[in-house]
């Protein structure tokens, strides 16, 4: 498909990945009217996908105040990112040293570093900030864009994928970290085999608080991480892999990817938990894949 659409990153030309399904979620709270979901694009030079058109930061941050609680919890520690956070900061971070954590929700990240660390969160959830400032976290902002101050790591778990810019946003980062200081961001794949299969239609991108989609070759742009050197990459999976599971998720994709409308027709026959009757609109959108290796994480140093 022909488009003038242009990154909105560098400005250069991109490559359309398809359509975006619509959808009527938004963090967990399903809404009266469909939102959207516009098409994937990725640059052809930074590497930066994105989804046009989206809506105003003023609009997602409305949406986002008024999610349901709960929408981001997490029953356990045991994913992969914080794991591995986790062992970076208490090997490469002094105790004692100002940790902050963008959308750090509960704080449920810093249960393990809480006694060893000075532990800061930037959260926009009002139940959420009460329950992390419960447990000693000291919630300075909600609003990321707004904050000052410096610390020594900085972590974003799944955040810069609701950002407008990315580049923007680690600019932001670089400006608060003391030098030397590390940040750890971990998203999602847009170069792995799942999400490059499915494209648009993948459900990571149908997603719709998901406005921007990152790869590792993204941060492999030295222009994309100005100010930092790149320490670490690792890629993962978001659930263990069981291969039952990965072949049913990996079956149900390729059938909406290949024939959506067996797919539509299904998920008005299969008993689920969703009204499909009354939000018709919802069954576009595609299965889940959490057993791929859709994510990863990385790991950047502030240059001295």
């Amino acid at each position: 498909m022909k488009s003038d659409v242009k990154c909105i990153n560098c400005d250069s030309a991109v490559q359309d990945l398809g359509r975006i399904p619509s959808t009527q979620i938004f963090a967990g709270r399903i809404l009266d009217k469909l939102i959207e979901g516009g098409r994937l694009y990725k640059c052809k030079k930074c590497h930066l996908g994105f989804r046009y058109p989206r809506l105003s930061k003023r609009k997602l941050d409305d949406l986002y105040k008024s999610g349901i609680d709960g929408t981001w919890d997490n029953i356990d520690n045991l994913r992969t990112d914080w794991i591995l956070s986790s062992k970076w900061i208490t090997k490469f971070i002094p105790k004692q040293s100002r940790i902050l954590d963008i959308g750090c929700y509960d704080g449920k990240f810093f249960d393990s570093l809480l006694d060893s660390y000075k532990c800061f969160g930037v959260e926009i959830h009002d139940e959420a900030k009460e329950r992390a400032e419960s447990k000693g976290i000291k919630i300075i902002s909600s609003n990321f864009s707004e904050l000052d101050g410096k610390f020594n790591c900085i972590t974003a778990f799944d955040v810069i994928e609701h950002t407008e810019n990315p580049r923007i946003f680690i600019k932001k980062i670089y400006n608060l970290l003391d030098k030397g200081g590390i940040c750890l961001i971990s998203t999602g794949n847009l170069n792995s085999q799942s999400f490059r299969f499915m494209g648009g239609k993948y459900w990571y991108s149908t997603i719709s608080e998901h406005i921007s989609f990152l790869s590792p070759d993204w941060f492999l742009k030295k222009e994309n991480i100005d100010g930092f050197n790149l320490l670490k990459i690792e890629k993962f999976s978001r659930s263990y892999f069981e291969f039952k599971k990965y072949f049913i998720e990996a079956f149900l994709n390729i059938l909406f990817k290949l024939l959506p409308v067996i797919s539509f027709i299904l998920k008005g026959i299969v008993k689920t938990n969703f009204d499909y009757k009354k939000y018709p609109g919802m069954k576009a959108v595609g299965p889940s894949w959490g057993s791929a290796n859709d994510h990863f994480i990385v790991m950047l140093q502030k240059n001295e």
